[in-house]
């Protein structure tokens, strides 16, 4: 086993092994997180407010830390996606839309992150056109007219019929942004009038450059079975989805303000189909594409994400094991087969034992232990071609370095004393293919300069 699988087996050890262990360190292992809008994090930035109040709800809240492949496994589930802003990759996205087509429950909520990553290739992928995120603070007016804005605007236009507005009279925003692309009939909630601080420099400048919206959109619902095209209600799944221009309404902070947590109710019982008496009571929360920080769960959430996404993808998981399992027969050390003795070899006419043993190696991928007869050769023949008492390095390089002119002293040396080192014990004799052609030539060249007589 040569340096380089060495190394893979360390880091693989440590990845995989540290995560198991170290939560089981007293202090180590925390449930509180700082991470904004994390299901542990009981600061105002924080949504463990939220966590409880579903809980007591009668919801099963689990926490994703991995791959979004693994909602194959929550059919009829809830996911709520807050705020993403790590890198998300297609093929998981490719997975939610399957989600939500069967059923599933979907809502997103980001002002300022990735969303419209999320909402582009979801949507586009159900061909439905998507509702994008404008990314600029959005201000509404708190008298109605255009004198007076607040970054913590009222909404004070929505669909009152909507069943996510049940017994909701005022739900309080806190620098939100608006949507836009979203088509009428979904548009459930929304600010009028509003204005987008487009150079986000807190200033607002109506014309220039900032953007007055007469109405702006914060809440759309899309319900995948009443789909208006031209008029008539066209299929496009079982699914639900909600996309909230403002994710901080769920956060400690707001969650309790005015009746947010009422809206936040509603909203996953709609999304979960309980208002219609029926559904699922697992609500995932994506912790896994949150702001990236440090933490021992994000890292083994990401080496967990693709054998989530490898375990959940129908095209890999019937032959996911045998590949695991060929990997880890091809890649486990394994002991040194037992060495033949030269006995059976002598009886094979035309075969000298030296060159049966190197056979034997090369078939067993015993590389360096080929290279030590070798060098053990080229060693026996330095001696008797320049008479030495003994092999000595000092002594070797003087004289191969007119034997071998091409090569320098300082190579030379660096050469013999790792050899030197190996054939005394004193290194690892292990070795890949690639290392041993390199070492072979070098032993060749110095073979022909001093044995045959030619000069490299």
């Amino acid at each position: 086993m040569g340096k380089a699988k060495t190394a893979v087996y360390v880091c693989i050890f440590i990845l995989v092994w540290a995560q198991l262990v170290l939560p089981l360190i007293p202090g180590y292992a925390q449930s509180v997180k700082l991470q904004d809008l994390s299901l542990y994090n009981p600061m105002w930035n924080g949504c463990f407010l939220l966590r409880m109040e579903l809980s007591r709800n009668g919801y099963d809240i689990r926490p994703l830390i991995s791959s979004l492949s693994v909602l194959s496994r929550a059919e009829g589930a809830t996911v709520m996606i807050l705020s993403p802003t790590s890198i998300i990759n297609p093929i998981e996205l490719m997975e939610l839309v399957d989600f939500v087509r069967e059923g599933g429950g979907l809502l997103i909520a980001d002002d300022f992150g990735a969303g419209n990553l999320f909402t582009t290739i979801l949507f586009m992928s159900m061909g439905l056109p998507p509702p994008m995120f404008y990314n600029s603070p959005l201000y509404g007016s708190l008298t109605g007219g255009i004198t007076m804005w607040t970054p913590t605007p009222v909404v004070n236009v929505f669909n009152a019929s909507h069943p996510i507005f049940k017994d909701v009279n005022q739900v309080i925003l806190n620098f939100p942004t608006a949507l836009w692309n979203v088509p009428p009939e979904n548009q459930v909630a929304a600010l009028a009038p509003g204005i987008l601080d487009i150079n986000k420099n807190m200033q607002l400048e109506p014309l220039n450059p900032d953007m007055p919206l007469p109405v702006a959109t914060v809440v759309a619902a899309y319900d995948l079975k009443r789909i208006n095209i031209g008029g008539h209600e066209v299929s496009y799944g079982d699914g639900r989805i909600v996309v909230i221009s403002d994710p901080s309404i769920f956060n400690n902070e707001m969650i309790l303000k005015g009746d947010n947590l009422r809206f936040t109710i509603n909203v996953i019982d709609w999304l979960s189909r309980r208002d219609e008496g029926g559904g699922s009571n697992l609500v995932i929360f994506d912790e896994a594409h949150l702001t990236a920080t440090y933490s021992y769960d994000k890292l083994f959430g990401s080496i967990l994400s693709y054998i989530d996404w490898a375990s959940a993808n129908w095209l890999l998981a019937p032959i996911y094991p045998v590949l695991i399992v060929f990997s880890v027969w091809k890649w486990l050390p394994k002991s040194k087969p037992k060495e033949m003795g030269p006995t059976a070899v002598y009886l094979k006419r035309g075969k000298t034992f030296l060159a049966e043993r190197l056979r034997w190696y090369k078939e067993n991928r015993q590389y360096g232990y080929a290279l030590k007869l070798l060098y053990r050769r080229m060693k026996r023949h330095i001696v008797k071609r320049f008479k030495l008492r003994e092999f000595s390095v000092d002594v070797v390089v003087d004289v191969l370095a007119e034997a071998v002119p091409t090569m320098r002293r300082k190579q030379l040396r660096r050469f013999l004393e790792e050899w030197e080192a190996i054939d005394k014990g004193e290194k690892p004799v292990y070795m890949g293919s690639e290392t041993f052609l390199n070492h072979f030539f070098v032993m060749k060249r110095i073979m022909e300069a001093v044995i045959v007589g030619k000069r490299s």
